[in-house]
């Protein structure tokens, strides 16, 4: 029995998304023309590298805090309200393993422009597939949660260390701080999940790494480009590129539009 069509052969990464608003700091809801996402794919391809974007998840929760109050007779009494806490992921390279039959949906979103890179290849760099975290999950509250735990064991390393001076206390402020680090490392592999989101972002099936990905053309198994962007590549822009005759160059409207 073949295994369901849920996944790819090729991963792929769309340059075309939403365009990064300085003023915000994240995401706009516009993406990028079709000439722009191409831009950016003759950039990638000559410099042979995926660089790490300026987006950073922002993960949320909400705890109860501790509080104290007076009641209507002036006693203090203590209580409980709610502390809503954040963390920043570490900038990361993210691809979409998505069947090229199903990539019309991903296109409202992040465009027609694609580069396809050989699942294997990525699997040997370091990516890894994306933990989706629902914001109201368990799991979103104990990422926060171990994000604060590691923050604090590692601004207050000398403190805990105080009767161990000279090198005991260098070594577990070294220690701490590599906790701290390989902790946000695996958090940049989650993905929250806001609630009227769902569709949308689950459907992505992303993959990612925290590290710039440099790639030999051979990792490239295909791109995807508008079917007039794809003449211009073949006639001009891939004999200025030295691009590889055996990586494949498909229409989108062949691949993906006549097959929806």
């Amino acid at each position: 029995m073949r295994a369901p069509k849920t996944h790819s052969p090729i991963l792929w990464h769309f340059p075309g998304g939403p365009k990064w608003d300085e003023s915000t700091q994240q995401q706009g809801k516009e993406r990028k023309t079709d000439a722009e996402a191409y831009d950016i794919l003759l950039k990638i391809i000559k410099s042979r590298h995926l660089k790490l974007g300026p987006y950073k998840e922002k993960i949320s929760n909400r705890f109860p805090k501790l509080a104290l109050r007076k009641n209507p007779l002036g006693i203090i009494e203590t209580g409980y309200e709610e502390q809503f806490l954040a963390m920043e992921t570490k900038p990361v390279v993210c691809v979409a393993d998505i069947p090229i039959s199903e990539l019309g949906f991903h296109s409202q979103r992040y465009g027609r422009v694609a580069l396809g890179f050989r699942r294997e290849d990525l699997m040997t760099f370091g990516f890894n597939p994306v933990l989706y975290v629902p914001e109201t999950s368990n799991l979103a509250s104990d990422l926060v949660r171990m994000h604060i735990s590691c923050y604090h064991l590692t601004a207050h390393a000398d403190v805990i260390s105080q009767a161990d001076l000279g090198r005991k206390q260098v070594l577990l402020g070294s220690f701490c701080e590599d906790l701290f680090d390989n902790l946000m490392d695996i958090i940049s592999y989650a993905k929250p999940i806001p609630p009227d989101q769902f569709e949308e972002i689950f459907s992505e099936r992303e993959w990612r790494t925290a590290i710039q990905y440099n790639f030999v053309p051979e990792s490239l198994a295909m791109l995807l480009l508008p079917q007039d962007v794809k003449e211009d590549f073949v006639r001009r822009d891939s004999k200025i590129l030295g691009f590889p005759d055996s990586v494949e160059v498909k229409s989108w409207e062949e691949e993906v539009d006549a097959k929806q």
